[in-house]
């Protein structure tokens, strides 16, 4: 059996409570009794609760606001300076005179396919073959 006064378990068949003393009725216990009998709990409780509720309703603190934007100043324009007299282009630089080159010497004879064993073939036909050119020696066909 539990005390309805302070809560404290009571051996089968005790007339009163061995803990604070009250008469033993077989009564749900209290929430006054209880609180009478540990005090900090009253403490605890009430802490507890106020954190719960803090947290509830705490909020994020409102960011700071963005401040507008300044533009700068202009820049005062500095007054005209006097522009520095011309000067004279400078002189070219004479470039040195060529020597005379020697003429060169006359081309030699050209080789011709056909002196040079190769035979000689000219542009490729649309099917792939080429054509032979004028004076290469002719492939007998069968």
């Amino acid at each position: 059996m539990i005390c309805s006064e302070c809560w404290a378990s009571v051996p089968a068949g005790a007339q009163k409570c061995p803990r604070c003393g009250a008469k033993v009725t077989g009564a749900p216990p209290s929430l006054r009794g209880l609180m009478k009998a540990y005090p900090w709990l009253v403490v605890l409780l009430t802490l507890s609760l106020m954190v719960t509720l803090w947290a509830a309703t705490r909020r994020a603190p409102l960011p700071e606001p963005i401040p507008d934007a300044v533009e700068p100043a202009a820049a005062e324009i500095p007054a005209p300076t006097p522009e520095p007299e011309p000067q004279a282009p400078p002189m070219p630089v004479p470039e040195p005179i060529p020597e005379p080159v020697a003429e060169p010497a006359p081309p030699a004879a050209p080789i011709r396919a056909a002196d040079s064993g190769a035979p000689s073939i000219g542009p490729q036909r649309a099917d792939g073959t080429w054509e032979a050119r004028p004076g290469a020696p002719q492939l007998d066909r069968p």
